[in-house]
């Protein structure tokens, strides 16, 4: 909360503050602020003059790609200041006035001064309309603020760049939320963090230059102490895709159903995504495709090495595939045609039928899910469950959470399906469950829950140990600098002629094979952990910015997929990379050494490995010939002498895999397979059941396809379950 403090010197606590102090010795105090998401807490070390020695930053709600990315270099500035004065981090204003506002709390707690908030109202603006533009998630939002002098009359987004479903939950939510608390301490729209992020961001710009005092911009907004009570037959935690088709399967078989959906719409990834396996549907028969279940399984089996731990539910899987896109087409769906994912196979891959210029990848799913679930009894939007609820003899009864303004909400069921789309907004989890962290793509409100949720009352976690993955990209956005010039350090990562080594300084593959597959390439990146590292000399950079990647052997663009970022073509000079990259290097994204060993050493890479791999890779350039990885010649291009640059890069997956186990009627299972009762999994919290947790299947569709199957068969036996049968 942005607050003003009132500082009154207390005279005897000074004395006695002051006497604390041994010569020589510091003294920690704790200020909390107001950031983005949620608190950020400041503790802070000074020394007997009252300077700052030594700053630690906590913000567990702060966005990680923004605020969370900004704690280490605020921690850093508030050391270098010795004071709470510092620049902050561009790009993460609400959090940089958290960090400033908590460390001046600290620093006067320090002087024996008593902290006194008071929030102060809207004043002294001079009326009239005001915009501002900020970078969102994939794009820009420009925010248009109409003031009079002490209040904010309007907030509209009038321009968006933005992914159409996600930043419709923000327009249809968010700015009357400001209006109504007169403050941009208003909770985010969960699913849509960034964009709320940028929309805030603008608010408070506008207010800014509007007159308006820092202090009165995000004042506290006072929670609800509401309970609301809802009983069912069926409680669905999660409306995404799986989520979505279970509560609608069970639905039609006359159950009364509850969804529970954290973010502020339904669908999860299936609404913004396409593509979906199905074997024998009456589009595949009509345009005259075989490929067979028969087929399918065999082919899944092999590429899961066998190791499928459920290979009944496989079956019962794929043989439903063909029925549920036929179903779905019977719910509202359209499909376009039918192909396979990269045209070297007849999967059967079903893709929506999109508005024009929308694209391959187009985002007309939204509709569709708004369709599947129309009949469902009850949809609670941007509603976070929390726990189980219990009957007398220790069996689930149901859910109970909260919603975003407070308010606790209590669902009694007789059966609840977790469909929480698997956890790749915790940290917490992948630190625990992949032993490191990757930067996901996708929708980072999964975090989680079933797992923690599962564990609870005994169920096993199966093969949580790989994920959705076809990009790769810096481990971060470069911030502070044109979003074009920052482009440019993705577009080096994913130049092919450029040498990849792990984080112990292994050359770990074909730097090239992106055009052999998307899902190849991101496979070999995920597997190196949560990051690796992309090299370039000095010589190559200055090649890159006299003459674009045609100095380094592209005669195209370097194959991606233009999410995270975008190539450009060969003959376009990276005039402006070397300040890029100069800024990826002081935010910590990237690292440079005069010599291979003092690369090895900035990056912690093994400095004789590295040295030998790097020394083996310029003669295989030398030669013209990679007898390791067959690597085509026109992309083996010497690094030659140093100074060299390490750009920190990772695998950046979509969805996690794996999660509760399941048996074939997709019911939680114990440590000894007993069906915990009234307990469900679906999609990416129970795919582990039928892969082997090394890698992602190599299928057009498999995951959007296991979430609405599965959450089909979950639909269908809880809603059995419910009725007694």
């Amino acid at each position: 909360m942005k607050k003003i403090a009132m500082l009154l010197a207390v005279a005897m606590l000074l004395c006695s503050l002051a006497s604390g102090f041994a010569e020589g010795e510091d003294t920690s105090f704790t200020g909390t602020a107001q950031g983005f998401g949620g608190d950020v807490t400041v503790e802070i070390t000074v020394d007997e003059t009252g300077k700052i020695t030594g700053a630690s930053i906590t913000g567990n709600d702060e966005t990680p790609e923004v605020g969370g990315a900004a704690l280490e270099p605020l921690a850093e500035q508030l050391i270098a200041a010795g004071n709470a004065e510092i620049d902050g981090v561009a790009g993460a204003s609400f959090t940089s006035a958290a960090v400033k506002a908590a460390a001046a709390d600290a620093l006067a707690l320090s002087r024996g001064e008593e902290v006194v908030h008071e929030d102060v109202p809207l004043a002294g603006m001079t009326p009239g309309e005001y915009t501002d533009t900020q970078k969102g998630y994939l794009g820009t939002v420009t925010v248009s603020v109409k003031v009079a002098e002490d209040a904010i009359e309007s907030v509209e987004i009038s321009e968006t760049t933005e992914t159409p479903q996600i930043i419709a939950t923000v327009v249809d939510r968010l700015p009357e939320r400001i209006v109504a608390a007169q403050s941009t301490a208003v909770d985010s729209i969960t699913g849509a963090t960034a964009s709320s992020n940028a929309v805030k961001t603008a608010v408070r710009n506008c207010l800014i230059e509007a007159g308006a005092d820092e202090s009165m911009i995000a004042n506290s907004v006072s929670k609800s102490d509401e309970v609301l009570d809802y009983e069912a037959d069926i409680v669905v935690v999660g409306g995404g895709t799986s989520g979505s088709a279970a509560a609608a399967q069970a639905t039609q078989n006359g159950a009364k159903v509850v969804i529970v959906e954290k973010s502020g719409r339904i669908g999860g990834s299936g609404a913004i995504s396409s593509g979906i396996l199905g074997i024998g549907s009456t589009m595949q028969k009509e345009q005259n495709l075989t490929y067979s279940t028969e087929t399918v399984f065999k082919e899944w089996m092999e590429g899961n090495h066998w190791m499928v731990p459920n290979a009944k539910l496989l079956r019962k899987y794929l043989n439903m595939t063909g029925e549920t896109v036929d179903w779905l087409v019977d719910n509202g769906f359209v499909f376009a045609y039918v192909s396979s994912f990269d045209g070297t196979d007849e999967t059967d891959v079903h893709w929506y039928e999109e508005p024009a210029g929308n694209g391959a990848f187009g985002v007309a799913g939204q509709q569709y899910f708004n369709s599947l679930t129309k009949d469902v009894d009850t949809i609670l939007l941007e509603t976070t469950v929390t726990d189980f609820l219990f009957n007398d003899d220790g069996t689930i009864a149901g859910v109970t959470g909260t919603r975003y303004d407070g308010a606790t909400v209590n669902v009694k069921a007789k059966a609840v399906i977790l469909a929480t789309g698997g956890f790749a907004g915790s940290a917490e989890l992948q630190q625990e469950l992949y032993g490191t962290n990757y930067r996901f793509f996708g929708l980072l409100q999964n975090q989680g829950t079933a797992i923690k949720l599962g564990q609870e009352v005994g169920a096993v976690v199966l093969h949580a140990t790989t994920a959705c993955a076809h990009f790769f990209a810096p481990i971060r956005d470069v911030t502070g600098i044109p979003a074009e010039d920052a482009n440019l350090i993705y577009d080096v990562v994913v130049t092919p002629s450029l040498l990849n080594v792990n984080d112990k300084g292994v050359r770990f593959g074909n730097e090239a094979n992106a055009e052999a597959g998307w899902l190849e390439s991101a496979q070999y990146r995920f597997q190196q952990g949560g990051s690796y590292y992309v090299i370039l000399s000095q010589g190559q950079v200055d090649t890159l910015v006299n003459e674009g990647t045609a100095g380094l052997g592209l005669t195209a663009a370097a194959i991606n997929i233009p999410f995270l970022g975008h190539a450009t073509e060969p003959d376009q000079p990276l005039t402006n990379l070397q300040s890029a990259l100069d800024a990826a290097v002081e935010q910590g994204i990237a690292y440079r050494g005069d010599t291979a060993e003092a690369l090895a050493e900035a990056t912690g890479m093994n400095a004789e490995i590295f040295a030998q791999n790097l020394a083996d890779y310029e003669a295989a350039c030398e030669a013209g010939e990679d007898v390791w990885f067959g690597k085509a010649a026109n992309y083996l291009v010497p690094l030659g002498e140093g100074p060299y640059y390490a750009i920190a890069a990772t695998a950046v997956p979509y969805n996690t895999m794996g999660g509760l186990e399941i048996n074939e009627n997709t019911e939680v299972v114990d440590a000894d397979y007993n069906a915990i009762p009234g307990l469900y999994a679906v999609g990416m919290d129970s795919m582990g059941t039928i892969i082997d947790g090394v890698g992602y299947p190599d299928f057009g569709g498999p995951a959007t396809s296991w979430s609405l199957n599965s959450g089909r068969l979950a639909g269908m036996n809880a809603s059995a379950y419910a009725a007694g049968k």
